[in-house]
C-alpha cells in the first residue's frame, strides 16, 4: 500500500507505551479511518500529542483499521516514540518535514536520494511495473519491462502511419487499393481530375500510399505537389491513354498522384520511391474522354464506336476497342447488319486474342442470326491487354455491316 491523507480523522488513543496503538473513540465532529474510507494496509501520516510530548511519522493500519504501527520522523524524545501515558489524541495531518522527499523530490530527481526516490514512488501508488518503468535507464528498457514483443517495440517507436503498419504486417497486396476514386472535373473537364481519399498497396506490396484528402491534378501542367499542382511526370499532354499512379516518398512520408503516358516506367518526382497504378484516362481532341469510375471499372459516358466495317470477310478479323492496353476486361457492344435477301447470315464470333480461332458450326457460340436484314446488338466482357480483340463473320458482301462500339473497361490487377 502507499502513504495516503484522510481528511478530519482524529481518534483518541487510550494506549500506553512505545509500541503499536489501538485506535480508539473518534470525537465529535471528527471522523475516524474506517469512515474516511482507509484499509489495513494504508499507511496515513500522522501527529501524536500526549501532554507536552509531540511525535509525527506514519502509520501502517491494521486490524481491520482498528490498529496501527507507528513509524517516527519527528517528535520530541529526540525523533524516538513517544511513551504515551494512555490518553493521547491522534490526527491525520501532513508530516512537513517529509513531504519535500515525500513527493516534490520525485520531480526534482537531480537533487533527490535513490531512497527519497524510492519513497517518492512509493507515495504515488505505483505498481511494481510502474516503478520499473519510471526507472528504467532508456526506452528499450521501458518497452522491455511491460513486456513489449518484437513487434510491438516496432509499433511503439515507428515514426509515422506507414511505419506501424510495416512493423504489424498490415499491407495493401501490389494493385489493391481503396477510395482513389477518379473523376472529371467539373470546373476544367477537358483537363482536371479529381481524386478522392484513399490508400493503395505500392507495386512491391510491402508499402502503402494513404492519402489523407482529396486532390485536383492537372493534366496540362507538369508535376508538382498537391491540391491542385499538375501531375504530368514530363514533356506536354496530347492525346491518347495516360495512366494515373498513387505515388509516395518513403523518407518523407509525403503521398500525391502522378500521369504519365507509360503504364510501367513512369518518370518519378524527386524523392519519390513508391507507385503503384490505379486508374487510366483517354485524351481525345485535346481533351480527357468523360468517364464515370465504379471501383475498377469505367463507364463512357457517351460508347465509342470504331465506325463500321462493310464487307468484313470472313476470316478472323482484328478489332481495336477504346480500352487502355494494359490488363483489362473489355465492355463491347457488337452489330452486325445485313442489307437484303433471305439468305444474309448475321452470326458473329467474338473472342481474346489468346482465344483460338474458331470456325462456325453447330457447337460455335456466336452472336448475331440467320434472319434476314437482321441488326443485332450484343453487351459482351471480353479480356485484352493491347486493346484488340477478334472478330469473324459467318457470311459477308456489301450489304453486310460489323461496328464494335465499347462501352467501358475494368482494370485488373
Amino acid at each position: 500500500m502507499s502513504k495516503k491523507l484522510f481528511n478530519n480523522v482524529r481518534h483518541l488513543v487510550m494506549t500506553p507505551g512505545v509500541g503499536d496503538i489501538a485506535l480508539g473513540t473518534v470525537p465529535d465532529t471528527w471522523q475516524g479511518f474506517v469512515e474516511a474510507g482507509a484499509v489495513d494496509g494504508d499507511q496515513p501520516p500522522y501527529e501524536l500529542v500526549d501532554g507536552n510530548q509531540r511525535e509525527n511519522g506514519y502509520l501502517t493500519l491494521s486490524g481491520g483499521v482498528t490498529s496501527a504501527s507507528r513509524s517516527v520522523v519527528s517528535s520530541t524524545n529526540g525523533n524516538n516514540p513517544i511513551d504515551l501515558s494512555g490518553s493521547a489524541i491522534l490526527t491525520c495531518t501532513p508530516v512537513a518535514s517529509t513531504f519535500n522527499n515525500d513527493l516534490v523530490s520525485f520531480a526534482r530527481v537531480q537533487s533527490a536520494s535513490p531512497g527519497e526516490k524510492a519513497q517518492a514512488r512509493s507515495n504515488l501508488g505505483m505498481t511494481t511495473t510502474g516503478q520499473a518503468l519510471a526507472t528504467a535507464m532508456n526506452a528499450a528498457d521501458a518497452r522491455d519491462t511491460i513486456g513489449a514483443t518484437a513487434t510491438g517495440s516496432a509499433l511503439m517507436t515507428s515514426t509515422n502511419a506507414a511505419a506501424a503498419r510495416a512493423a504489424a504486417g498490415v499491407v495493401f497486396p501490389p494493385g489493391v487499393w481503396v477510395g482513389m476514386k477518379c473523376s472529371n472535373n467539373a470546373a476544367d473537364i477537358g483537363n482536371d481530375i479529381d481524386i478522392s481519399a484513399g490508400v493503395a498497396g505500392d507495386a512491391t506490396g510491402a508499402y502503402a500510399i494513404s492519402v489523407g484528402s482529396a486532390m485536383t491534378k492537372r493534366s496540362d501542367a507538369v508535376w508538382s505537389a498537391g491540391h491542385n499542382g499538375g501531375w504530368l511526370d514530363s514533356g506536354t499532354v496530347g492525346n491518347g491513354w495516360y495512366y494515373v499512379y498513387a505515388i509516395a516518398n518513403s523518407s518523407t512520408g509525403d503521398k500525391d498522384y502522378l500521369l504519365s503516358a507509360s503504364s510501367s516506367a513512369p518518370t518519378m518526382p524527386s524523392g519519390y520511391d513508391k507507385k503503384v497504378l490505379i486508374w487510366a484516362i483517354l485524351r481525345s481532341g485535346g481533351a480527357i474522354v468523360q468517364f464515370d469510375q465504379y471501383g475498377r471499372r469505367c463507364a463512357w459516358r457517351t460508347a465509342i464506336s470504331d465506325g463500321g466495317v462493310t464487307n468484313p470477310g470472313t476470316s478472323k478479323a482484328t478489332k481495336t476497342v477504346f480500352v487502355p492496353p494494359v490488363s483489362v476486361i473489355a465492355h463491347i457492344s457488337i452489330g452486325s447488319y445485313a442489307g437484303s435477301g433471305t439468305s444474309y447470315d448475321t452470326r458473329v464470333v467474338v473472342s481474346s486474342m489468346a482465344m483460338t480461332d474458331l470456325a462456325f458450326g453447330s457447337g460455335t457460340p456466336n452472336i448475331g442470326g440467320l434472319l434476314a436484314n437482321s441488326q443485332s446488338h450484343n453487351l459482351i466482357d471480353i479480356p485484352t491487354s493491347n486493346s484488340q480483340i477478334f472478330t469473324r463473320n459467318a457470311q459477308s458482301d456489301a450489304s453486310t455491316l460489323i461496328y464494335v462500339n465499347t462501352v467501358g473497361w475494368t482494370l485488373l490487377a
